[in-house]
């Protein structure tokens, strides 16, 4: 815009000058269309990368949590001998791990956890049963460890404990 238009439009040298700031300040604010579409482009390969590292990582994330439910020892090696080229995802499944998988069980079979790896003998006592050691020495009844507090809680929640402690505090 310049002065000499407003002028010639019947705009007073004022009004001109007034018009000629307000146009200055609406500038500041103005991003050039070459600079407009450089950054518009430049999100748009940054939002395409973000999305493809997103895929990536929930693909590798699928396939870790597949590995360990299939019984693998170590999901990271067991990675590594894998054609991760060859596995996909559809949806919320995983496609072309199963039969990797079936032929490493078959040929190296060392790769996976076998019934014979899981330990087997006695379930532990659970809090309601026999007094553990760490029961006795805690306890609420004892001269040294006193805690009326804990007593009632004790008698409350569980009384046959609480029994057993006391015997156990009476007979020290």
């Amino acid at each position: 815009m310049q002065r000499e238009t407003l002028l010639q439009i019947g705009l007073s040298e004022e009004q001109a000058n007034n018009v000629l700031e307000l146009h200055a300040g609406a500038l500041k604010e103005y991003v050039p269309r070459d600079a407009f579409n450089e950054a518009m482009a430049q999100n748009k390969a940054e939002a395409e990368r973000a999305a493809k590292e997103l895929s990536a990582h929930k693909i590798d994330t699928a396939i870790t949590l597949h590995l360990s439910n299939a019984g693998v020892k170590s999901p990271k090696l067991m990675k590594q001998l894998l054609d991760l080229s060859k596995i996909s995802m559809e949806g919320e499944t995983l496609t072309g791990i199963q039969e990797q998988l079936g032929e490493l069980r078959e040929t190296d079979a060392y790769l996976f956890h076998s019934d014979r790896d899981r330990l087997s003998g006695r379930e532990p006592m659970s809090g309601s049963g026999g007094g553990s050691s760490n029961e006795l020495r805690n306890n609420p009844f004892k001269k040294e460890t006193l805690n009326l507090t804990e007593q009632s809680k004790l008698m409350r929640e569980n009384p046959e404990l609480a029994k057993r402690l006391q015997a156990a505090a009476g007979a020290q």
